[in-house]
């Protein structure tokens, strides 16, 4: 009896124990699956944080450009650059030339650095049309008149399209984020609105890198192939930049930029050796520390359009998870000593805690990743709203009135554009400062949201010009609502902070689509009217005409 009893207890400890084995190997389990995913989850945050931090650069430098095109002085002095150019035998041109490149560079000139300074702007470059040839490097303006068509890809398609467009190209002596937007100015021997060329703005990743770092506290580095880098780059321009710098990596890459020091090094202890075509991360050890090391790849201009060429680099980050390491390795030696110690009279309460820890831990998780998801749709929410006067964005606005377009031509349906700018509005800038000119520009969106129907979409379309998309409205209508809008303003002054009132008035072009005609020349038959508004005397709406309907103008007030 006594023999069986010792059996028996010897059968029942095992038994406990190789129950509580189970138990607790089913937790770390479950415990390591949670932490996989927790880590997975940061690592598409940090690449979300990463995507919108690009785009928010892009909207940036689209809305300095615009500024820059939109300048009548600008636009003239190209105009007569690319004439004397053509006269003078193409290239970089001569003495004429010379004299609108020296005219552009001292319109420019302040602003410039301003933009180098606070923007980090690296190049502003004029390319004249067709193709790609430089005009003037803002940046470096000795040097011009150089043909990049077998380059600058970005620079031939926005002067052939005659639109905006962005991306990440490698220059023969630059890699950099870059956009680029179309300029055109009224030949006045021709009485016409012709092409002139295409302006380039562009900085480099260091700048978005480093913020990124600064917020999440996680390195970034940019990495280029080293076929992408011979394909576009001048051999000493390769020498300067990289081969005597760092060695050759085994991905066959060369570092780009970085946000700290010690990428090169913590490559090595990866098993990179080829561009990963997602998002990849992993849990490295190096120098008794736990990292969290992503990559995922890196496209340039052309292979946005084209998804069969290759990938042109790697994007990495890492980030310093020992904390969370110790954390979770510390919690599992805690229930392995507490099943140890009570495995012979506690198990059922062993049980019931792990489930309970799996469930909190669960609670956690859920929880952090609805945080996520409300970071990432608030982040979405920024992307597509100005900041200043918070009407949609440029880009948003770009987005929604080709659908809007698309919509019309399947269901045949009436869709007006309205584009108006503030009169004098410089002047209000001199006289009262840009903080002023900002409260100005805010009251001016409130007026304009306080006009719009549900179905209507206010956009801040660069400075001081707004857009208004009226879907379902004919142009009687748009002219209507255009009116209101012009009135509301002209009757009701600003009141600034020191009790002063501003005088604002605005001029309104005003077009309808019809089957035919595209995005750009929908936004151009609107901006065309807008310019006869202001040419006309300012503080009045001029229609573009659409069909049948001539072209109409409404002028209530005398010129402001």
């Amino acid at each position: 009896m006594l023999k069986f009893s010792s059996r028996l207890f010897v059968f029942l400890s095992v038994a406990i124990f190789v129950t509580d084995f189970t138990f607790l190997a089913i937790n770390h389990y479950f415990s390591k699956q949670q932490f996989y995913e927790e880590l997975q989850t940061q690592s598409q945050q940090i690449k979300t944080a990463y995507d919108i931090a690009i785009s928010a650069v892009y909207e940036d430098m689209f809305l300095i450009s615009d500024f820059f095109a939109n300048n009548p002085k600008v636009q003239q002095a190209f105009l007569q650059g690319k004439l004397a150019v053509e006269a003078e035998g193409g290239g970089g041109g001569k003495e004429k030339a010379a004299y609108y490149r020296q005219l552009l560079l001292k319109e420019l000139g302040i602003n410039w650095k301003a933009l180098q300074e606070k923007h980090h702007i690296r190049q502003l470059h004029f390319h004249l049309g067709p193709g790609s040839t430089s005009f003037l490097r803002v940046h470096k303006p000795t040097k011009f008149g150089d043909n990049m068509d077998n380059t600058r890809h970005i620079i031939v398609d926005v002067n052939r399209s005659h639109q905006d467009l962005y991306g990440f190209e490698t220059g023969r002596v630059y890699s950099g984020l870059r956009s680029v937007v179309p300029i055109g100015a009224i030949n006045n021997a021709q009485n016409q609105f012709i092409h002139v060329g295409a302006l380039e703005m562009g900085t480099s990743f260091s700048t978005v890198i480093e913020n990124l770092d600064h917020h999440f506290k996680a390195g970034f580095a940019v990495l280029l192939h080293k076929n992408h880098i011979e394909s576009t780059m001048w051999p000493e321009a390769i020498k300067q930049k990289f081969l005597n710098k760092q060695n050759q990596l085994p991905c066959k890459c060369f570092l780009e930029s970085s946000s700290r020091k010690g990428a090169i090094k913590l490559l090595s202890h990866t098993e990179i050796t080829k561009i990963p075509k997602q998002l990849n991360f992993q849990h490295l050890k190096m120098e008794e520390k736990d990292i969290l090391f992503l990559s995922f790849p890196l496209r340039d201009y052309q292979g946005t359009k084209n998804p069969e060429l290759p990938e042109v680099g790697i994007i990495i980050a890492w980030k310093d998870i020992s904390d969370k390491i110790q954390r979770f390795r510390q919690a599992n030696l805690s229930n392995l000593i507490y099943a140890i110690s009570a495995f012979l009279f506690i198990e059922l309460l062993l049980f019931f805690a792990i489930r309970h820890g799996i469930a909190k831990f669960e609670k956690e998780v859920d929880f952090q990743t609805k945080k996520v998801r409300h970071l990432n749709k608030k982040l979405e929410i920024m992307a597509h709203t100005d900041e200043l006067t918070q009407l949609s964005n440029r880009r948003y606005l770009m987005q929604q009135l080709q659908l809007e377009i698309q919509r019309c031509h399947r269901h045949k349906d009436s869709l007006s554009l309205l584009i108006f700018d503030l009169d004098h509005f410089k002047q209000v800038n001199d006289d009262y400062g840009h903080l002023t000119g900002d409260y100005v520009l805010e009251k001016i969106a409130k007026s304009t949201r306080q006009i719009c129907r549900n179905t209507d979409l206010a956009a801040r379309y660069g400075g001081e010009e707004f857009c208004l998309i009226l879907p379902q409205t004919d142009l009687k209508g748009a002219m209507n609502i255009a009116e209101r809008l012009r009135s509301n303003i002209d009757i009701s002054p600003i009141e600034t902070t020191g009790q002063q009132f501003i005088h604002i008035t605005v001029s309104i072009g005003v077009t309808e689509w019809y089957e035919g005609v595209n995005l750009s020349e929908f936004i151009n038959q609107a901006d065309q009217a807008l310019y006869n508004a202001k040419e006309s005397g300012r503080n009045q709406i001029q229609a573009y005409p659409s069909f049948n309907h001539a072209n109409t103008s409404t002028n209530s007030s005398p010129n402001r």
